[in-house]
C-alpha cells in the first residue's frame, strides 16, 4: 500500500468529547447495518439516524487530539467501508500525545526462485501542548517493498504545526502543513494541500475567516514538503463563512484564489483566478430550506485566456411535522457551468452541464427509500463548434429493515434494493466534433442479509447492461451473484464461507467466473493469543491468467489493548494478490501494531 491508495477523510474540523458528530449520507442505510468506528475502537452508544444525517456520540476516553472517524456497513462476517472523516478534540490536560505505528518485515520467494526481502513502517503521530496552543501531527508510510530493487520510498501522507492565540473576540490560527478546507462555494475541493494559513474564528472554525497560500496539486509524497517551494504551482487566496443573524441557520459563505497551477483544463500549466459566494438557510419557521451559490474563473495558458462562471441553487421541503418521526422530503435543483469554467483548486469538476434535477426520500423506522431524476444538456454556451447531448439519468434506492419482527425467518433480516437507468444521446454534431457516444445503461441490484447472536448469511445479485447506441454497436452485459455464510459458536470463534459468480458478455465475448473463499478466525486465549487462517480460488473461462489462489496464515500476540506482534505466511497465485505475496510466490512476514498515548500516565500531573 502506498500513500497514494489510501483514502483521504472528509475533516469535521474540532468536536467535543462527550458531543456528537453529525454525518451527512449520500444514500440509503439500515441504521441496524451502521457501526462507526474511531481511532479504531467501536462506538458503542446507540447511532440514531435524522433523515439524511447519522448522529454519532463522541466518547470521552479519547485518546490524543486527532482522530478518524470510519462508518461500515456490516455484511455476514465482515465489514464495508461508506466513508471516513477525520477530527480533533481539545487536549485533556495541559500535554496530550498519541501515537500509532505498524510495522512489517519479512522474506518472499516467487515461483520463478527469485527472493527478496521487504520491510514498510506506517505511523501517525500527533500532540497537543497548553490545550490547544501548539498541536501537531505526522501521517508517514516509508516503504522498501519492490522485487530487485534496495531503494526505500517515504510517503508523508501529511503533516501539520498549528498555533492558537486566544484573543477578547475571536482565536486566531497559525497553522503550517497540509491542510483540508471544506468551503460551501465549491471553489476548491476537500483534496489534502500543503501551505500555509492564518485563521480569526470560534475554537471550531465554524465561523471563520482565513487567508491562505496552498500548493494547487495534491500533496502525498516527499517533494515540496512545504507547498510553497514551487512557485508555478502556487495558489493564493481567502476564504469565510458566518452565520450573520443571530439564532437563524442562515449562513453566508465566500472564497476567492489566485495563483498558478501544473494542470489547467487543457492538460498545461497556466494561471488563473476563481471567486464565488454561496448562501443558505431556511425561510421562515416554515421546513423550507434552500442552497444558492454562484461562481466564476479566468484562466491564461498556451491557448489564450478564457473564463467561465457557475450557478447552482437547490429547494428542499419536508412535508410531514416537525415532530413526526417520519420525514418525506422533495429536493428541487438548477445547475449551470459554462464549457470554460476552471478553478486550480477543484480540477476534477466538470464543465459544461446545465440541467435540472429532483430527489424524494422517504424515512421511516422500517423503510427508508429516494428516488432521484436529472436531466442535463452539455455545451451549455451553444457553440457551434462544439458538439451537444442530452444526458438524462433515474435512480431509486430502498431498504426495508423490519426492526419490528422479534422471531421467525425475519428475525435480523434486512432488504435492498437499487435500479438506475441513464442515456446519452447526441442532439447536434459540428462538422468537426467528436463522435457521438449515444447509450443507455441500465443497472439493478438485491440483496437480502440476515445477521442473528451466532449466525450471518447474505445474497446479492447485480445486473447491468450498456446497451451502445453508435454504429459501432459495442454492448456489454455484467450479471454477478454472491452469497456469504458466517458462524460464530462463542465470541473467540468465527468461521465464514464466501462464493461468488459472474457472467460477462462483452462484445460476443462471453466469459464466466466463480471465487470461493474460506476462512476461521479463532482467538484461543482471549484477549492475547489469536489464530487466522484463510483460503480461496477463482476459476474463469476468461483471459489467461484469470485463475487464481490464496493461501494466509496468521498468529498474533496482543500483549496490550490495541497493541499486538504477529506471524504470519502468506501465498499468492494468479490474479490473487495479498500483500506482500505479489508475483506468484510465498512470504513469511512478521509485524508489530503499536498504539499507545505518551502522558497516558502523567496527564492529571500537567
Amino acid at each position: 500500500m502506498t500513500a497514494q491508495e489510501r483514502v483521504a477523510a472528509t475533516p469535521l474540523g474540532t468536536l467535543e468529547r462527550g458531543g456528537f458528530a453529525v454525518l451527512e449520507l449520500d444514500q440509503v442505510f439500515p441504521l441496524s447495518r451502521l457501526l462507526v468506528e474511531i481511532d479504531g475502537d467501536e462506538v458503542l452508544e446507540p447511532l440514531s439516524l435524522d433523515r439524511e444525517f447519522l448522529i454519532v456520540p463522541i466518547p470521552e476516553n479519547l485518546r490524543g487530539t486527532r482522530h478518524e472517524l470510519v462508518l461500515f456497513r456490516t455484511v455476514p462476517g465482515t465489514q464495508v467501508e461508506i466513508e471516513r472523516w477525520s477530527f480533533q478534540t481539545f487536549a485533556q490536560g495541559q500535554v496530550d500525545f498519541g501515537s500509532t505505528v505498524d510495522l512489517d518485515a519479512g522474506v518472499r520467494r516467487t515461483e520463478d526462485g527469485e527472493t527478496d526481502q521487504f520491510a514498510t513502517l506506517n505511523g501517525a503521530l500527533d500532540f497537543d501542548l497548553g490545550l490547544g496552543a501548539f498541536t501537531g501531527e505526522l501521517n508517514f508510510l516509508w516503504d522498501r517493498n519492490a522485487f530487485g530493487d534496495d531503494e526505500s520510498e517515504l510517503f508523508v501522507d501529511s503533516y501539520f504545526l498549528q498555533f492558537r492565540q486566544q484573543l477578547d473576540f475571536a482565536d486566531l490560527f497559525l497553522k503550517v502543513g497540509t491542510h483540508f478546507i471544506e468551503n460551501d462555494t465549491l471553489v476548491m475541493d476537500e483534496s489534502q494541500r500543503r501551505g500555509v494559513s492564518v485563521t480569526l474564528g470560534d475554537p471550531t472554525e465554524t465561523q471563520r475567516a482565513r487567508v491562505f497560500a496552498l500548493q494547487a496539486s495534491s500533496s502525498v509524497d516527499d517533494q515540496n514538503i512545504s507547498g510553497l517551494e514551487d512557485p508555478d504551482d502556487l495558489v493564493f487566496g481567502a476564504e469565510a463563512a458566518f452565520f450573520p443573524v443571530p439564532g437563524s441557520i442562515f449562513k453566508l459563505s465566500l472564497a476567492a484564489q489566485e495563483g498558478k497551477a501544473l494542470l489547467g483544463p487543457s492538460a498545461f500549466p497556466g494561471e488563473g483566478s476563481a471567486a464565488g459566494v454561496a448562501v443558505s438557510g431556511g425561510i421562515g419557521p416554515s421546513p423550507l430550506t434552500y442552497e444558492i451559490l454562484a461562481r466564476t474563473s479566468e484562466w491564461t495558458d498556451v491557448f489564450g485566456r478564457i473564463t467561465g462562471t457557475s450557478y447552482q441553487a437547490e429547494l428542499s421541503y419536508t412535508l410531514l411535522p416537525v415532530d413526526d418521526p417520519r420525514a418525506l422530503e422533495v429536493s428541487i435543483r438548477h445547475f449551470r457551468t459554462s464549457a470554460d469554467y476552471f478553478s486550480a483548486l477543484d480540477p476534477e469538476f466538470i464543465p459544461g452541464l446545465q440541467g435540472n434535477g429532483v430527489t424524494v426520500s422517504w424515512f421511516g423506522p422500517a423503510v427508508q427509500w429516494s428516488l432521484e431524476a436529472s436531466r442535463a444538456k452539455t455545451n451549455t454556451d451553444g457553440l457551434r463548434t462544439r458538439e451537444r447531448d442530452k444526458i438524462t439519468a433515474v435512480s431509486f434506492d430502498a431498504v426495508y429493515d423490519p426492526g419490528v419482527f422479534t422471531g421467525g425467518f425475519l428475525l435480523g433480516t434486512t432488504f435492498g434494493f437499487s435500479a438506475a437507468y441513464s442515456q446519452q444521446e447526441r442532439i447536434r454534431s459540428p462538422f468537426s466534433g467528436a463522435a457521438p457516444q449515444d447509450n443507455q445503461q441500465v443497472s439493478l441490484q438485491f440483496n437480502i442479509d440476515q445477521q442473528r447472536a451466532r449466525t450471518a448469511w447474505g445474497v446479492a445479485y447485480s445486473y447491468e447492461i450498456y446497451d451502445d447506441e453508435t454504429p459501432t454497436d459495442f454492448d456489454e452485459e455484467l450479471q454477478r451473484i454472491d452469497a456469504i455464510y458466517a458462524y460464530t459458536p462463542s465470541e473467540e470463534v468465527t468461521a465464514i464461507a464466501a462464493a461468488g459468480y459472474q457472467y460477462i458478455d462483452a462484445f460476443g465475448d462471453i466469459s464466466e467466473s466463480a471465487e470461493l473463499v474460506l476462512s476461521l478466525d479463532y482467538e484461543f486465549v482471549p484477549n492475547q493469543w489469536s489464530v487466522v487462517l484463510e483460503a480461496g480460488l477463482t476459476e474463469s473461462d476468461g483471459p489467461i491468467g484469470a485463475d487464481g489462489q490464496f493461501g494466509r496464515a496468521e498468529v498474533a500476540y496482543e500483549f496490550a489493548p490495541e497493541n499486538e506482534i504477529y506471524l504470519g505466511m502468506l501465498y499468492g497465485a494468479g490474479t490473487t494478490v495479498l500483500p506482500f505475496a505479489e508475483n506468484d510466490g510465498w512470504a513469511v512476514v512478521a509485524g508489530i501494531r503499536l498504539e499507545f498515548d505518551l502522558f497516558s500516565r502523567y496527564r492529571d500531573q500537567f
